[in-house]
């Protein structure tokens, strides 16, 4: 259920912004700067979705990997998840910030990075990625920042 209201809300997100921009161009036609027709909107949105779906395209990068006790699954990275969730909730930061970081961490841990391969076989830098990508989400979503040392403390780093 969250998944789909996630869902709902991103594709409303989308629609609102997309209207704002119609709106945005519309008065700029009425004062003399050119305007976008509805053939280059589709155009321009046809080149996004084919971007989504190639070169911002994200694999299970948990389905290759040889399991050991030290390599990340899915009980680790839902365990991560979960810890997120309670931190923006104990500091009453959104919940769309854990979303936009788990989406940072999936796109960063399926590229081809060494680092990535990294995370992947070591627990420990694993947590630094999610906490990585939490802190950056939380920097570039939220009004107040997320101090270094309060993350470090409750992550008992």
């Amino acid at each position: 259920k969250r998944n789909s209201n996630l869902f709902i809300m991103l594709t409303r997100t989308t629609a609102s912004r997309i209207n704002h921009i119609n709106e945005t161009c519309n008065s700029y036609s009425s004062i003399g700067k050119p305007q976008l027709f509805d053939n280059e909107w589709a155009d321009r949105l046809k080149v996004m979705r084919d971007q989504e779906m190639t070169t911002y395209h994200s694999l299970d990068y948990l389905k290759d990997v040889l399991p050991t006790s030290c390599t990340v699954d899915s009980w680790c990275r839902q365990k991560m998840v979960e810890w997120c969730f309670r931190l923006v909730d104990s500091i009453n930061l959104q919940r769309e910030s854990v979303c936009i970081a788990v989406s940072y961490l999936d796109r960063f841990l399926s590229s081809d990075s060494p680092s990535a391969h990294h995370a992947i076989h070591d627990r420990d830098i694993f947590q630094l990625a999610v906490m990585a990508c939490l802190y950056t989400a939380i920097k570039l979503n939220e009004p107040k920042l997320l101090r270094t040392d309060l993350l470090s403390g409750l992550s008992n780093g």
